[in-house]
């Protein structure tokens, strides 16, 4: 049973949330009123027919509490409880009609019911405050506005309908409560009048509901009044049948929606400076209709006297009102002017840490995109040869971070501040200048030509020659800088693209040099990235090989070692030139992969190529920068030897002399590691950079490696042998293999062996070829570089470390 009940609680709320039962009530209450008027007066069946209009609100809002939550739960549970005890109290009247003791009037039950209207009042009031645009203070104004009008309507009312046909015997209480009635009703249609006037709900069908409602009981009550007064008041008459429209309107409400919410959805009506006027207006002339009334009867001069004077306290009250409410405009107008400044000066200084460097106070990157892009879109579409058009400078600054490492960041931010300030003198309001981030400027012109942005660069780099004071020292700095023009109409990225690519080829060119964007560079910038993107998946594809090249013992004519070299064979390109990836592969970092991965299969192939040999021989594998300034570099070395199983003596790492020269932590740490494991270095390249002769003797390095430029330049240059013959001799004292590399003339050959070299390599020798491809059998005359089968001549050995089993 209680599920049952249960379910047809919730389906008969879900009705009512539809709206679906409002045309049955609606039907209900016309059936009920049309029976009151038809039925016998007087009787039970009449009763039951008044009882059921009375009853339903009650029962509609009774329901319409449970699906409501907050405070418009609140609102109709007031609405509720006021309609309850109305209807309890005319359950009363008619009953105590029905059984033959009517109520006498006045009565206890007078005073309920006009609780019931102070209920109504509050709840309208309510609605208002929480509804209307301007909330509390209209909800205010309104019970004022409808306390005064009802003050004048009840006076009119008193002096055209009460007082003619007031009774003789009459008693004041019977004529108060007699003149009561109206004035609750009428305070009733003043607040619901506001509501429906003020939120646009006039013509809805809520908004008639609730006229309805309010209205038929103020006539009904007014009616009531007089009857009452008159001593001719009928149960049955038209009269009562007002009330009866009253609930059947209130129970509708309900059923059709929240009554709490009647103005949902609804658009807030703005009502123009004539209702404004007559909102002000109205109260003051319905404040002066009790002292009009008497001055035309002065009869009844006391009382309307009385009532003028309530109605101009009231009128003082809502003046007060008014006036709290616009001092309380005026502050707030006051504290939102005070916000707007604040908020305007906020915005500025957003502004300005959003556009402008804190450390220069130029421009930034964002400032300075902004107004190169209003440059570029001055005129959209112009022709490339349209005369001047945006000239954009990048300028870096050269050897910047020297001055952070040794300094420290202060002196470099210092450095900064006054770099900023002569490039800004030199510019001096003919373009933007903006610090892009950090040693990096950018420098707009518009309107220039190349000729004026390269004559603005120029002048750039003089001033920058001059020394900074910083610190109480003086610093030196310059810096390369990238101009390019481009014209109206292209877009942000390409110019600052444009510029950066000249910049970096005024570094490559040397420091403090000025460079112009040409299509070349734009072109060769693509084809790096192209090449890089193959690059970083031709390990992966299988597209890297390694070749070996030999390297002769000159003094038996033996092969005594192999160096390990990287060939690129691509699909679609062919063979790529060691000198066009290998630099690629140092700057995206892919060199460390690769190299790994060489290392690998260098030391795979030496295990299998010294299987059977009585001689073993060495490999020598190539180290980058990027890879001996890897922590783990020597680890992966260990790692490399153990899975081959190659011994370290035969593996020979070769390096530039500016790693070898590095005083770094971690390069000094490399090297330490690798010495320890038995791995011998080799200094390539040798004579072509600068060494520091105490630091090569205390680096465990065996072997130095002849630049092959020097080699070739032999015979055409005097100045070259004397060169050669102080490395060979430095390489003996030292106790050093010198190697002689890019031998390809039989000259070059017998010269180097006569200046003393242990090793040969180069292509009169023997060309890289793959490890299969290897004629490890053959041995070198001693002269011309011919080649003869057979055993090696009995010479003294060559002194490489890695010489002995």
């Amino acid at each position: 049973m209680g599920a049952t009940a249960l379910s047809g609680t919730g389906g008969a709320m879900r009705t009512l949330r539809d709206g679906r039962l409002e045309r049955p009530v609606a039907l209900v209450a016309v059936l009920a009123i049309g029976a009151f008027l038809l039925l016998p007066s007087g009787g039970v069946a009449q009763t039951v027919a008044a009882t059921v209009c009375f009853a339903l609100p009650p029962v509609v809002l009774g329901m319409r509490t449970f699906d409501l939550q907050g405070a418009a739960r609140r609102r109709v549970r007031l609405l509720f409880a006021a309609s309850t005890v109305y209807g309890i109290a005319m359950g009363i009247w008619y009953l105590a009609l029905a059984v033959g003791r009517p109520v006498g009037f006045p009565s206890p039950l007078d005073l309920v019911f006009f609780a019931v209207f102070c209920g109504y009042l509050a709840f309208l009031a309510l609605v208002l405050r929480d509804r209307s645009p301007t909330g509390a203070l209209d909800s205010r104004l309104a019970l004022v506005d409808s306390l005064i009008l009802t003050t004048a309507a009840c006076a009119v009312i008193w002096v055209t309908l009460i007082r003619p046909t007031l009774a003789d015997g009459a008693t004041p209480a019977a004529t108060i409560v007699a003149l009561a009635y109206p004035g609750f009703s009428i305070a009733m249609v003043m607040v619901a009048g506001r509501l429906v006037a003020a939120t646009g709900t006039l013509r809805t069908r809520s908004g008639v509901l609730i006229l309805l409602w309010v209205g038929a009981e103020a006539v009904g009550d007014v009616v009531y009044g007089r009857q009452m007064t008159s001593g001719n008041f009928q149960y049955s008459s038209a009269v009562t049948a007002l009330w009866l429209v009253a609930c059947g309107a209130l129970a509708t409400l309900a059923a059709r929606t929240d009554p709490s919410a009647v103005v949902q959805g609804v658009r807030v009506v703005r009502h123009g400076p004539m209702w404004t006027a007559m909102r002000q207006l109205v109260p003051l002339v319905s404040a002066l209709v009790p002292f009009a009334l008497a001055l035309f009867d002065p009869s009844h001069a006391g009382a309307m006297v009385l009532g003028g004077l309530v109605s101009f306290c009231l009128v003082t009250w809502r003046a007060g009102m008014l006036q709290g409410d616009l001092t309380d405009a005026r502050q707030l107008t006051e504290r939102l002017d005070r916000a707007v400044e604040e908020l305007a000066a906020q915005r500025d200084e957003l502004e300005l840490l959003a556009f402008s460097d804190p450390l220069t106070g130029l421009a930034n990157r964002a400032r300075f995109t902004e107004d190169l892009l209003a440059a570029l879109s001055s005129r959209p579409g112009a022709a490339a040869d349209a005369g001047p058009g945006v000239c954009v400078l990048m300028l870096d600054l050269d050897d910047f971070k020297v001055v952070n490492d040794s300094l420290g960041h202060g002196a470099g931010d210092a450095l900064l501040a006054a770099v900023a300030a002569r490039v800004q003198d030199v510019v001096a309001g003919r373009g933007t200048v903006a610090r892009l981030g950090g040693d990096e400027f950018g420098v707009l012109l518009p309107g220039a030509s190349q000729e004026s942005g390269v004559s603005v660069a120029a002048a750039i780099v003089g001033v920058l020659e001059q020394p900074f004071p910083v610190e109480g020292r003086l610093l030196h700095t310059a810096a390369s800088i990238g101009v390019a023009v481009v014209q109206p109409g292209e877009d942000v990225q390409t110019a600052m693209r444009a510029a950066d690519l000249a910049m970096y080829a005024a570094k490559s060119a040397g420091r403090g040099a000025v460079r112009v964007f040409e299509t070349p560079l734009l072109e060769r910038a693509q084809s790096r990235l192209e090449l890089e993107s193959h690059l970083r998946r031709a390990v992966e594809r299988s597209e890297l090989v390694v070749e070996y090249q030999p390297m002769v013992d000159l003094r038996t004519g033996e092969v005594a070692s192999i160096e390990a070299l990287v060939r690129w064979h691509h699909p679609s390109w062919g063979v790529v030139p060691p000198d066009r990836f290998i630099p690629a592969a140092e700057s995206t970092g892919t060199i460390v992969g690769i190299g790994e991965w060489v290392l690998r299969r260098a030391c795979l192939d030496a295990v299998e190529l010294n299987r059977g040999r009585e001689l073993p021989l060495a490999v020598t594998v190539n180290v980058s920068v990027r890879q001996a300034q890897d922590v783990g570099f020597a680890a992966t070395v260990r790692r490399a030897l153990a899975d081959t199983g190659l011994p370290p003596a035969r593996l020979v790492l070769e390096v530039t002399e500016s790693l070898v020269m590095d005083s770094s932590a971690t390069a000094a740490s490399t090297i330490r590691e690798l010495a320890e494991l038995g791995v011998a270095l080799s200094i390539d390249d040798f004579g072509a950079g600068h060494s520091s002769l105490v630091r090569l003797r205390a680096l465990p390095v065996r072997e130095l490696k002849i630049d092959g430029d020097l080699v070739r330049h032999l015979d055409a240059d005097a100045t070259t042998r004397p060169i050669v013959t102080a490395i060979v001799a430095l390489g003996r004292a030292l106790g050093l293999v010198v190697i002689a590399e890019g031998v390809e003339e039989p000259d070059q050959l017998e010269a180097v062996r006569e200046l003393g070299c242990d090793l040969a390599q180069g292509y009169l020798l023997a060309r890289p070829a793959p490890r299969d491809a290897l004629d490890l059998g053959t041995r070198f005359a001693r002269a011309g570089g011919g080649r003869v089968r057979g055993p090696a001549v009995s010479r003294p050995p060559c002194p490489c470390p890695w010489g002995s089993p």
